[in-house]
């Protein structure tokens, strides 16, 4: 997977800073605590799919990166990710037993075997036809990182 991964924060991403995965007890959001979340950039716009997102929904994007600083991660060359290209890539993933009525994916079990998890642009709008509630706390095609695996960070 060629991309170009950009994270957004107030401060630059490091291995200490990196928290373990944990998944979380509430089954009706289905994002883990820790990890890092990264967008693809966009070389044609220049923008990444987070920014398009934030454009379109009328986001505060303005203000959000005012308070942040955008680095462009390089990873590692060895890596095991997830690409989640299409309804039928589900089958990749691990799930929990449901709660309050919601399945939701296994994230602590994912970071056991994976590196990341990537959804692309595909895969996002597929999700979304086919209205998989496993991803509906996803807002934006994007790599949820469950492990710190970069060997350069820079800043933008």
């Amino acid at each position: 997977m060629d991309c170009k991964y950009v994270y957004a924060g107030k401060s630059s991403p490091s291995l200490a800073r990196f928290l373990p995965i944990k998944n979380m007890e509430q089954g009706f959001i289905n994002k883990p605590y820790g990890g890092l979340w990264t967008s693809t950039y966009d070389q044609l716009s220049g923008l990444t799919d987070w920014q398009k997102w934030c454009k379109s929904s009328d986001y505060e994007i303005n203000r959000y990166l005012k308070e942040s600083s955008q680095y462009l991660l390089i990873p590692s060359s060895s890596l095991d990710i997830v690409v989640i290209d299409s309804y039928n890539d589900l089958d990749k993933l691990t799930f929990r037993p449901e709660i309050y009525g919601y399945s939701s994916i296994d994230y602590a079990g994912m970071s056991q075997i994976y590196d990341a998890i990537a959804l692309t642009s595909q895969g996002y709008f597929d999700l979304m036809t086919h209205r998989v509630i496993e991803f509906s706390s996803w807002n934006i095609p994007c790599t949820l990182w469950l492990k710190y695996k970069f060997k350069s960070v820079i800043k933008l």
